[in-house]
């Protein structure tokens, strides 16, 4: 994303999680984001926030990246999708797959450095609000009584 440095943007960096030790990594990833874009447009969380006061502060942000080489932060990624923000991540994970099975439109991380800004930065209307609807349905409390139901009826009775 160094591209993107001139532009009129803010990064949030959520860095309120890991075990001991961990802040000093932490400090470190702020202080090469500062290095490359400036202090003004690092914004790092380092406390953690109440559920809701997260949520509301994920869902003011237009476009989330999830560089994570492994399956990771897919609340983070249901709360940006039914916020309605464009959000990429790796297609070399098993994440991947899971939201491109279910009819998500998302976009690859790798794909960040060939991209002018205005491609980054923008959303397809229709994406987004297929994207929207489809979170909204997988994670409908009414749609996972039923799975759940289901599963631990199989479990009890090994009818299928």
């Amino acid at each position: 994303m160094a591209q993107y440095k001139g532009e009129n943007i803010k990064i949030y960096l959520p860095l309120s999680y890991g075990s001991s030790g961990y802040e000093r990594y932490a400090q470190e990833v702020i202080e090469y984001a500062e290095s490359i874009f400036g202090k003004d447009k690092i914004i790092p969380i380092r406390n953690k926030m109440a559920s809701d006061e997260y949520c509301e502060l994920l869902s003011k942000i237009d476009v989330a990246v999830f560089y994570n080489n492994r399956q990771q932060a897919m609340g983070n990624i249901a709360i940006m999708l039914e916020a309605g923000a464009k959000v990429y991540i790796r297609d070399d994970t098993n994440m991947w797959n899971h939201y491109i099975e279910r009819g998500y439109t998302l976009e690859n991380a790798f794909d960040i450095s060939k991209q002018a800004f205005e491609t980054f930065a923008s959303y397809d209307i229709s994406q987004k609000e297929t994207n929207v609807e489809l979170i909204k349905k997988y994670t409908n409390p009414d749609n996972l009584k039923v799975k759940w139901e289901n599963l631990f009826n199989v479990m009890l009775t090994g009818d299928k």
